[in-house]
């Protein structure tokens, strides 16, 4: 099941979408928690993750993206269990 409108998210965007040398995630929140953030290949490869703390308000993470090769990724933000996913295109 989804995170928004659980676990306190308002609202998640990925930026920019297509992106080049780094994409970031906007997360609002109503409480604070613990998230993995995940990127992934279209094969289900993982190519970077990050454990970090969500905080009330506004979120902003940023993934170093320039070593990437052009192609379909998916970003997945995961709290509690909950998961949300957002395709990403290079």
């Amino acid at each position: 099941s989804s995170i928004l409108g659980a676990k306190g998210v308002q609202s998640i965007l990925a930026y920019p979408n297509p992106f080049d040398t780094k994409v970031s995630l906007f997360m609002e929140s109503t409480q604070s928690n613990q998230a993995m953030l995940q990127i992934t290949d279209i094969l289900g490869r993982t190519i970077q993750s990050q454990q970090v703390n969500v905080h009330p308000g506004a979120n902003t993470f940023v993934f170093d993206t320039e070593a990437l090769s052009r192609g379909q990724y998916v970003l997945s933000i995961e709290i509690e269990g909950e998961k949300e996913t957002i395709q990403l295109i290079k």
